[in-house]
């Protein structure tokens, strides 16, 4: 199946889901890394996690309701992270059974984080070093890999679907919700710690790409 990030472009949900697949095949794509799934794969998406997605026709899949005890307990035992994994066959063959077993899934199933792409070595490198909290200059990123720099944003697009600018963007603010959700930081040093040049610089980009304020957000990141 080949890629097309306009299928549905990088995007974010205010709550946290579980999504099972039960028909054809979707590949989904966040900054850390991807996964394909088929009929019983399932992921588990914390709030405000950025990610893309493409399915082949037909794709169909289920949003479970989960309980906010189990999200909780799921949230303390493996932080702000997407995982995946598969459900029990018979699970999938039951859809009435299937929708009441959100926190059953979310307890009991093995799931791991996504797989890295597999992308060219120097977009690789590119992006690891775009990724690292601090200044990355995308003109000298290019030029040490013998690039471009309009040849670096069309091949960094087609892997990634976004420009080198927005990748770097967007992974400092998953950096800085990972904080946000995971550790007792004060936003000035989530700010600092993500590459932000300050703390107002930090709710600035928040709120560009979520919409809502650092206390909005903190409460939508952290189930109870």
């Amino acid at each position: 199946m080949r890629f097309d990030p306009n299928n549905q472009p990088l995007h974010r949900h205010d709550e946290a889901r579980l999504i099972v697949f039960l028909r054809g095949c979707y590949i989904e794509r966040a900054i850390e890394g991807s996964a394909r799934f088929e009929a019983g794969g399932f992921i588990v998406r914390p709030a405000l996690y950025a990610h893309d997605g493409c399915g082949t026709p037909g794709t169909e899949y289920r949003i479970l309701p989960v309980s906010p005890t189990a999200w909780a307990r799921y949230h303390a035992d493996n932080g702000w992270t997407a995982r995946i994994g598969r459900i029990p066959d018979e699970l999938a063959a039951n859809n009435g059974t299937l929708l009441r077993a959100g926190d059953a899934i979310l307890a009991n199933c093995e799931t791991r984080t996504l797989a890295a792409r597999n992308v060219e070595p120097a977009i690789s490198r590119i992006a690891l070093a775009l990724a690292a909290p601090g200044s990355s200059d995308t003109g000298a990123l290019a030029a040490a890999e013998e690039l471009q720099p309009w040849t670096l944003t069309r091949r960094f697009r087609r892997q990634f679907g976004i420009t080198p600018t927005r990748f770097r963007q967007e992974s400092r603010i998953q950096l800085a919700l990972k904080l946000m959700a995971e550790t007792a930081l004060s936003l000035s040093a989530i700010s600092a710690e993500a590459g932000f040049a300050d703390q107002s610089h930090l709710s600035r980009s928040l709120r560009q790409a979520t919409g809502g304020t650092p206390s909005q957000i903190q409460r939508s990141l952290i189930p109870s």
